[in-house]
């Protein structure tokens, strides 16, 4: 088990889930290359994790910052995709208590961030109070945790999957091709 981090007023959550990833990443790529890694870098990488497990709510969404009380689709996928690469590799026991967090952000991700539309899954703008400043970003954001999920989530990573294509059907049939669109 993790014990609980104190949350820290403004602390940004993606940002951790991001370092988090990078540490092990380039550690990873050091040594492959015969090189030595930082040895703090693997230690700080697990508690990147873990400080983003318990920095999650209770709805399973991680706030962009934390102590607000407002949502964000977008950095919410971030976490997501940013934990899942992090814990990728890592150690059993890391994995195992990564994915009730990543399947309950997954979970937050499509029932509460997203539309299921006829025409496909779309960013649910309501939630996100922001079309305007991420609008494409977001859906590759979301499609690309959700994939990302997807392959390392053996119980469900099919749902993942597909909702990551039914994201991207939307924007191309939607957005880009759509023939009523004015270029």
């Amino acid at each position: 088990g993790h014990s609980r981090v104190t949350s820290i007023p403004g602390y940004c959550n993606n940002t951790t889930a991001l370092a988090g990833m990078m540490l092990r990443r380039v550690a990873s790529f050091l040594e492959k290359q015969g090189r030595t890694a930082d040895p703090a870098w693997r230690p700080a990488a697990e508690r990147a994790v873990e400080h983003l497990i318990d920095q999650q709510d209770v709805s399973g969404h991680w706030p962009y910052w934390t102590g607000v009380d407002w949502f964000d689709v977008s950095h919410h996928a971030m976490c997501i995709h940013h934990l899942a690469e992090a814990v990728d590799g890592a150690g059993d026991e890391e994995v195992e208590c990564a994915m009730p967090a990543l399947t309950l952000g997954a979970r937050w991700l499509v029932e509460r961030g997203l539309l299921q539309t006829q025409k496909g899954t779309k960013v649910d703008w309501a939630v996100e109070h922001s079309a305007c400043i991420y609008f494409t970003q977001s859906y590759f954001t979301c499609a690309s945790a959700l994939a990302r999920l997807g392959s390392l989530d053996a119980e469900q990573g099919a749902r993942w999957r597909e909702q990551a294509v039914q994201l991207m059907r939307y924007l191309r049939a939607e957005l880009w091709d759509n023939p009523q669109t004015e270029l």
